[in-house]
């Protein structure tokens, strides 16, 4: 009998598991896949008055830019952007038509007319996937796709910093950006402010203390999390 109850438990744990699971992993592997776009010869598309996002996919394959219609309104779906199109025709830019979910943020960057601008910060961050997901909450780009850009060893070098010290390049930030912004710009806003803290007058305060603009930034976040409660006892 008690081998019967766990293996009910199993099974519902499994249930459970995939019910709320699924919809993640489905989103996941959906929004990288490769769309036909340089297949096709025109455009723009015309879009049929009264026409939501989330009937997108079945424009998209009548016109041979992407395979699976349920694919795209699902990934519309999850990621909350079903919206009336309100607009006669969408471009289609190539460049950034190459998968499923760039498609999709295009589209939504087109539609609010590629202008809009919104204020996006970080602070208290535990981790790199932390802070791509809150500069990332309000604007088109992807928060996984810019935390794996952001984890490229690559781009990380190219500034000069190592993996033991690369946390230390991400300084709390508030500033505005487009909508549409990609994540070599927002990238490179992270660089330009860095640039920007660490003036000179903060090296030579630094340097004063023998200590490198990393080591500073480490000190900084242990005194906060010990003294976090203890205002007064942070100097």
């Amino acid at each position: 009998m008690k081998k019967v109850v766990v293996l009910v438990f199993i099974i519902a744990i499994g249930i459970i598991a995939y019910i709320f699971g699924y919809p993640y992993y489905r989103a996941y592997t959906v929004k990288d896949k490769k769309s036909n776009v340089e297949e096709v010869q025109i455009s723009v598309l015309t879009i049929p008055s009264g026409t939501s996002l989330n009937q997108m996919g079945e424009i998209l394959v009548e016109h041979k830019l992407i395979d699976n219609a349920d694919d795209f309104n699902f990934l519309v779906d999850f990621k909350q952007k079903n919206r009336l199109v309100d607009k006669e025709q969408i471009r289609i830019e190539k460049e950034k038509w190459q998968d499923y979910n760039s498609i999709l943020n295009n589209i939504v960057t087109q539609l609010k007319a590629n202008t809009n601008e919104l204020t996006i910060s970080f602070n208290n961050a535990k981790s790199i996937e932390d802070i791509a997901g809150k500069l990332t909450r309000n604007i088109d780009l992807d928060s996984a796709e810019f935390a794996a850009y952001l984890n490229d060893p690559e781009v990380r070098n190219a500034i000069g910093f190592s993996e033991l010290t690369y946390p230390t390049f991400f300084i709390p930030i508030q500033f505005n950006v487009f909508q549409d912004i990609s994540k070599e710009d927002l990238f490179g806003k992270l660089k330009d402010y860095y640039k920007t803290f660490w003036n000179d007058d903060r090296k030579a305060k630094a340097a004063a203390l023998g200590l490198s603009q990393s080591e500073v930034t480490i000190l900084a976040s242990i005194v906060y999390e010990e003294q976090k409660v203890k205002f007064d006892e942070q100097p």
